[in-house]
């Protein structure tokens, strides 16, 4: 098959097991996943302190920075939706590499402006900027590990996950501490003095990770530059998978997709304020243990996704990780009205248990997905534009359904799962029909073919026995 890339002259596609590198390119992946994750992480850890620079009043500070961290949300949805469509659009590894190289470089430069700007108009700008090169990217990469290993892609899907958690694990620790006092009081007024540290420390913190990012930028760059030639990235990816998929059932795979990536990434995403409100309300722990318990929510989820890695390269499929944990997330749920009595105890084990679980969910359904489909650029963005939208919403209702029941957290923990699980197996339903389907097809196809065959040598075995024995025998006979 021939495929004409950009930036070059046609090339012959050949099978992942071809290509060459793939060791170092995964690990690239994987360190861009990691620090993706800083990127991701490092605003919301640093929220009091952006804050504060906002100016000596904390009275407006809360509502201007929800509509700094909703403008960066719109920067999220746009950078799906815009990677999904370049990477689709370049095929040929070496210009997805240039592209991730510059939009590694947009994202340096965002985090080294963002301490200089005191406005919230010029704070949004930076982290809509910042977040459209932040899922730009993480589109690339969703779709180059994919292209890269093909239908057996469960491993690498695991490993760049893995270290995208690790990522933003780093950047929650070591924010968790120095900046806590500036979170404490949120109605003091910030002297002179103060917004001089606080602006102290977000250069520190920004700069170090822009200077990360370019140094990550020109490792991409390397790798397109001089990468051997036994690498292939001059070779477009074989994409012969998506002309053996309907667009129906492509369709139809992806749209129920959707609702099991967003119930995967719902706890995920709203853990943190689930087990904080139980905490409080049911339990009555205090700041300082429930703040030790989702740093240990975070251990779990790390440890979970490095577990993930050893799991899927030797062990199970992706449908039978989905399944494990599916279980666990339920066990933990039913745990969770035993706290009462035994707090101390149950109150940990169940946050470990929802943290190893949670971790590898939202991977495997991507690796799920994709044994069954081709999964393009344009397909994971829209999968993640669809879900960022969803969780957007999450926080209007969620608050509302906490302060109204205390019990909430555990319905939410036993709920969602239970959802998922079915949206799971309506998928194993159809994935099945569809391939007995492509079987029976198959089968057909055959049949036909070999009775196609066998009625032309019937014929020819006709039309030879019609001539006379003499011109049979020269017929047969070598001169």
């Amino acid at each position: 098959m021939i495929r004409e890339g950009i930036t070059s002259c046609p090339a012959v596609i050949y099978s992942e097991d071809k290509r060459d590198g793939k060791l170092l390119t995964t690990f690239l992946l994987g360190l861009t996943y990691l620090i993706l994750g800083c990127v991701q992480k490092l605003p919301s850890s640093t929220v009091s302190l952006l804050g504060a620079q906002l100016g000596p009043s904390q009275e407006k500070i809360k509502i201007h920075m929800m509509i700094t961290f909703s403008i960066r949300q719109m920067g999220y949805i746009c950078g799906f939706v815009c990677g999904g469509a370049a990477f689709d659009y370049f095929i040929l590894p070496m210009e997805k590499q240039v592209m991730i190289s510059f939009m590694l470089v947009i994202m340096a430069l965002s985090c080294l402006f963002l301490p200089f700007f005191t406005s919230m108009l010029r704070i949004g700008i930076v982290l809509f900027i910042s977040g459209v090169s932040m899922t730009f990217v993480s589109t690339g990469i969703n779709t180059y590990v994919m292209d890269l290993y093909g239908v057996n892609s469960n491993t690498g899907i695991q490993f760049i996950y893995a270290w995208n958690l690790l990522g933003k694990f780093i950047t929650y620790m070591a924010t968790r501490i120095d900046y806590q006092k500036f979170s404490i009081s949120p109605n003091i007024t910030v002297s002179y003095e103060n917004r001089r540290e606080v602006f102290t420390k977000l250069f520190i913190s920004y700069s170090t990770l822009g200077a990360f990012i370019t140094l990550l930028a020109l490792a991409w760059i390397c790798l397109y530059r001089f990468s051997p030639r036994e690498y292939q990235s001059h070779v477009p990816f074989d994409d012969s998978r998506q002309e053996k998929t309907t667009l129906g059932f492509q369709t139809l795979a992806v749209v129920t997709t959707v609702p099991m990536l967003i119930s995967a990434a719902f706890l995920d995403f709203v853990y943190e304020l689930l087990i904080r409100t139980y905490a409080t309300n049911k339990l009555g722990r205090t700041v300082r243990k429930h703040e030790n318990v989702i740093s240990f929510y975070y251990i779990s989820m790390v440890l979970g996704r490095q577990i993930a890695i050893v799991i899927a390269y030797k062990l199970l499929t992706p449908s039978w990780m989905i399944s494990l944990d599916l279980l666990v997330q339920l066990f933990a749920a039913c745990l969770m009205p035993l706290l009462h009595k035994f707090e101390d105890t149950l109150l940990w084990v169940v946050t470990g248990l929802v943290g190893l679980s949670s971790a590898s969910l939202v991977p495997s359904t991507l690796a799920w997905l994709n044994s069954h489909i081709m999964i393009t650029g344009k397909i994971i963005g829209s999968m993640y534009a669809a879900s960022i939208i969803t969780l957007m919403t999450v926080p209007i209702w969620l608050d509302e359904t906490l302060l109204d029941d205390p019990e909430a957290p555990l319905y939410y923990m036993l709920l969602v799962p239970l959802f998922y699980a079915t949206i799971f197996a309506i998928q194993i339903f159809l994935f099945r029909r569809e391939r007995n389907l492509k079987s029976a097809i198959q089968e057909s196809s055959d049949s036909q073919q070999i009775r196609r065959i066998l009625e032309t040598i019937s014929r020819q075995g006709t039309h030879t026995g019609s001539r006379a024995p003499g011109e049979i025998r020269r017929a047969y006979t070598v001169p």
